[in-house]
């Protein structure tokens, strides 16, 4: 996530142009020649009274503004990183001057400000092209950024740090977007979804309903659910870069959920039939929904685990990449039916691929 907690964004098409965001971040330099010039000092009563008295004695003149400008100015090093997917894991990294990005992707980058003195920064950020989507600082000596463009082509982002007494330093990235990634979007394969019971063989599946929790008689039952990914798979090389697990409709809730703790998501490659044998405890953890959650922020989820999860479905040819839902606790002893009927037709997993 990571700054990825921070969730990815993907509608871009959606936001406004925003090519300039104030007091939002800055990125690396020292102050040049040009910028010590430009910084106004000024010159004190004192100041002008002993260079009076200096030329009145003729002596030589003293220009003690010019040695309270090199005193007071203290060089502003700024770094950017960008967060980058490594293996299994989000981390940043620290940047050049150029940069290469993929088209529709949102980059995140952080920047860091430091300087010998005890200095308060404040950062800006403007770009020639694509958009600052989002931004902010996040204490004394760094910010963030998100930025993404829709077309390919050379941009400048320009990052600007501030510090208390006046002094600016300007660092330009130079972005090269040369490929655009698609867009993808997976609808659940009902032949293949559906759900079992604990300690019973019948096989519930090709339904339009999949139920996650308890069956009334304090048996466990765990919901399935498949997604065609043949298009994506028939090519090895594609990486999903954006994933998102999307719930559109209302969850029918039975009974009470608070016999258990928390929903648990993983994926789980049960092939190409739900057999009795996919009860069993397995898979990779996607993510967890507290019970109190669930009925007001439904199933809807993007994170790294979701993205690599697909992207492993994929390096290996799946045809399906598919999930598993199941309570931490298995039921209750109440003769009443405590689950989560999930409508099959209101989940999807749309995303980026290049």
């Amino acid at each position: 996530m990571s700054m990825l907690a921070v969730t990815l964004l993907f509608c871009i098409s959606a936001l406004c142009n925003q090519c300039s965001f104030s007091n939002l971040i800055s990125s690396t330099a020292t102050v040049t020649d040009t910028e010590l010039d430009k910084t106004d000092v000024g010159t004190s009563e004192e100041d002008t009274h002993l260079e009076e008295v200096s030329e009145a004695e003729g002596g030589e003149e003293t220009d003690i503004s010019e040695h309270q400008t090199e005193s007071l100015i203290q060089p502003i090093t700024v770094k950017i990183s960008v967060e980058t997917l490594r293996g299994t894991e989000m981390v940043f990294e620290e940047l050049g001057d150029n940069f290469t990005a993929i088209g529709k992707n949102i980059y995140q980058f952080l920047i860091e400000a430091t300087s010998e003195g005890d200095e308060t920064f404040t950062f800006d950020a403007r770009c020639s092209g694509g958009r600052i989507i989002d931004g902010g600082q996040l204490d004394n000596n760094h910010a963030w950024l998100a930025w993404s463009s829709e077309t390919t082509g050379n941009f400048e982002l320009t990052f600007l740090v501030h510090d208390s007494s006046g002094n600016e330093t300007t660092r330009i990235l130079n972005i090269n977007v040369n490929e655009i990634a698609q867009e993808f979007n997976l609808e659940p394969y009902q032949a293949l979804c559906g759900h079992l019971v604990q300690s019973i063989s019948t096989i519930y599946v090709n339904e339009e309903n999949v139920l996650v929790g308890d069956d009334g008689c304090g048996r466990q039952v765990k919901g399935y659910i498949s997604f065609n990914i043949s298009d994506l798979s028939s090519n090895p090389s594609i990486e999903v870069l954006i994933a998102h697990f999307i719930c559109t409709g209302s969850l029918d809730i039975s009974g009470d959920l608070h016999f258990a703790n928390k929903l648990d998501i993983k994926a789980f490659d049960y092939g190409n039939s739900l057999d009795v044998s996919d009860f069993e405890v397995g898979g990779s953890f996607l993510i967890d929904f507290p019970v109190d959650n669930i009925p007001s922020y439904g199933l809807s989820f993007s994170n790294l685990p979701l993205i690599n999860a697909i992207n492993a479905f994929i390096d290996n040819s799946e045809t399906y990449f598919q999930i598993k839902l199941g309570f931490d606790i298995p039921a209750d002893t109440d003769t009443v039916i405590d689950g989560i009927w999930i409508p099959i037709n209101n989940l999807s997993i749309s995303g980026l691929y290049h």
